[in-house]
C-alpha cells in the first residue's frame, strides 16, 4: 500500500502504529512530540537532521521553502522537510540504539545533545559508501537539482 496525496487511507498512522513500537521494543510506544524521554530525543535528533539538510538544500542552489509534498506559507522549510524524510529512520535509529544501551532515555542536557550531534552527524550509508551526515545530505539536494535540470532521473538518496 501506498501513500497517496493527503493520506486519505492513514496509511501512515497505520504504518507507524506497528513502526515505533517495534523500533522500541515497547508495544505502548506512541511518538508524541510533546512528551518527555524518547519523544523529546527524537525532536532533537530530527531538528539536527532538519538543518543539515536545510543548509544543504540553499547549497545546492535551491529554495528551502519551495516544497515539493510539503506546503505551508508559515513554513520557511518546506523543500528542506520534504528531503529530511529519508533521513528520519538514521536519528530513529540513532536514539533507539541509545534507549537499547541505556535502558531509558531523560530529559534531554547538554552532554545528552553534545551525543545526539555527534552520532547523528556520524555517517550515513549512501550510494554505496558511509558518509558523513552534511556529505550524504548535499548529495542529496545536488541529486534533487540535477533532477530538476534534466540532469539526472531520480534522487540519491540514503541506504536503510
Amino acid at each position: 500500500m501506498r501513500v497517496r496525496s493527503g493520506d486519505p487511507d492513514n496509511v501512515e498512522a497505520q504504518a507507524a502504529r506497528r513502526y515505533w513500537p517495534l523500533l522500541f521494543a515497547d508495544a505502548a510506544f506512541r511518538r508524541d512530540a510533546e512528551s518527555p524521554g524518547v519523544n523529546q530525543w527524537l525532536n532533537y535528533a530530527y531538528a539536527i537532521v532538519r538543518s543539515v539538510i536545510a543548509r544543504a538544500v540553499c547549497g545546492a542552489g535551491l529554495h528551502p521553502s519551495f516544497g515539493l509534498h510539503h506546503r505551508n506559507r508559515y513554513n520557511a522549510f518546506c523543500l528542506a522537510d520534504d528531503l529530511m524524510e529519508p533521513y528520519r529512520p538514521h536519528a530513529d535509529v540513532v536514539v533507539a540504539a541509545e534507549l537499547r544501551e541505556r535502558g531509558s532515555l531523560g530529559d534531554l542536557d547538554p552532554a545528552s545533545k553534545a551525543f545526539l550531534v555527534a552520532e547523528v552527524m556520524a555517517h550515513v550509508r549512501i550510494d554505496g559508501s558511509a558518509r558523513p551526515l552534511p556529505d550524504a545530505a548535499a548529495a542529496t539536494a545536488v541529486s534533487l537539482a540535477q533532477v530538476f535540470a534534466g540532469e539526472r532521473r531520480s534522487l540519491l538518496l540514503p541506504e536503510s
